[in-house]
């Protein structure tokens, strides 16, 4: 897999979708914080293989240019699939959480010193299993589901999401390895990039929510191309 040549078109697709128009930006800006369905909806287009148009709409495409109500639904259900696939973490971190913002200030020292009658061993080796679980669930989570939201864009069933054989069957079809390593290669990159962004003194949390909407797109883009590497 070239991935020079996917950096390359995902970089070339990304430019034309926020520089044709200068209003793009800020309405992409506005949207992927304020109507967030909006931009997923825009985010499903992409993984649709469709090209962003010369518009002065910055949500119209070349081809079967989509409504914007229509956007905004099938924004709603690319959420529901994200929010589903990280049920289990939520479940699991759920109770922690809440014990840590809305219980006792000192509440996670309380059950560490035994008060509630569990050994600090017990405590150790449950969270040491639940952080397990979680890195390993993530993993998983960060394979599947970028196949998994492609199918469901080309489909329109939120069902082709969670058929995990089939989801299986294209990363072979791709190749297990370069997949892995594709996608391992974006989340890296992109991880460096935003810690780097967040470092700049001042007016880091600025560039993130100015470019996070960039990313994503560049990210929806990389992972179709990938995805339509699949032998005919």
């Amino acid at each position: 897999m070239d991935f020079i040549r996917l950096v390359a078109d995902a970089g070339a697709y990304t430019q034309n979708a926020f520089t044709r128009k200068r209003a793009r930006w800020p309405v992409f800006i506005i949207s992927k914080y304020l109507v967030y369905p909006l931009f997923l909806g825009y985010i499903v287009e992409i993984y649709r293989g469709k090209m962003p148009s010369a518009s002065d709409d910055p949500y119209e495409f070349i081809q079967d240019e989509p409504h914007w109500f229509s956007l905004f639904l099938n924004g709603i259900r690319l959420l529901i699939i994200k929010i589903l696939y990280t049920m289990p973490i939520i479940v699991t971190l759920g109770p922690i959480l809440i014990t840590f913002f809305f219980g006792d200030g000192d509440a996670l020292t309380t059950m560490a010193s035994d008060v509630y009658g569990i050994p600090e061993v017990v405590l150790i080796t449950m969270g040491m299993l639940v952080g397990l679980f979680i890195f390993l669930y993530t993993f998983i989570i960060g394979i599947n589901l970028p196949i998994g939201l492609i199918r469901f864009s080309r489909t329109g069933s939120m069902r082709e999401a969670f058929r995990f054989g089939a989801i299986i069957g294209d990363i072979g079809k791709i190749g297990r390895l370069r997949y892995i390593f594709s996608t391992l290669f974006i989340i890296t990159g992109i991880g460096v990039i935003e810690y780097a962004m967040a470092q700049v003194p001042i007016i880091g949390w600025l560039l993130i929510i100015i470019l996070s909407p960039v990313i994503a797109v560049f990210s929806a883009r990389y992972f179709t191309l990938v995805y339509d590497s699949i032998p005919g």
